[in-house]
């Protein structure tokens, strides 16, 4: 009987800022971009979502863009969704473990916070 494994271990650099998100329910999800090199040596880019306090923290450690990063552990999660009338698919990594492969120290300043307010989600941008 075979067993079914959805587990996902990729680094790259960061290329989207991350941005945190609290929903009315009180769950918080980070969610930023990174790019890692492609078989063919082009970039691929990839979503990748931290749900809780661990994605606070990735984004504090991990925030620069062009900063590499290192997914340790984690799933795709596919979904669909509909634009114009037209389906579309997106895959997104779903991680709580993440850790530098820069050689980089982890000092982290945070210059500027910015709440936003949309509906049921509150947007933090770092």
């Amino acid at each position: 009987m075979s067993r079914d494994i959805n587990r996902v271990f990729i680094s790259g650099n960061i290329v989207k800022k991350p941005e945190i998100k609290k929903f009315d329910s009180g769950k918080i999800v980070t969610e930023f971009c990174i790019a890692s090199k492609g078989p063919k040596d082009e970039d691929d880019y990839f979503s990748v979502r931290v749900w809780g306090d661990d994605g606070i923290k990735i984004a504090k450690l991990f925030g620069k863009l062009g900063r590499n990063i290192q997914i340790d552990e984690g799933y795709i999660k596919p979904r669909k969704y509909e634009k114009n009338g037209v389906t579309h698919y997106a895959f997104t990594i779903n991680t709580n473990t993440c850790s530098f492969t820069d050689g980089k120290d982890n000092d982290v300043v945070i210059n500027h916070v910015k709440l936003v307010e949309d509906n049921s989600v509150k947007t933090i941008n770092f």
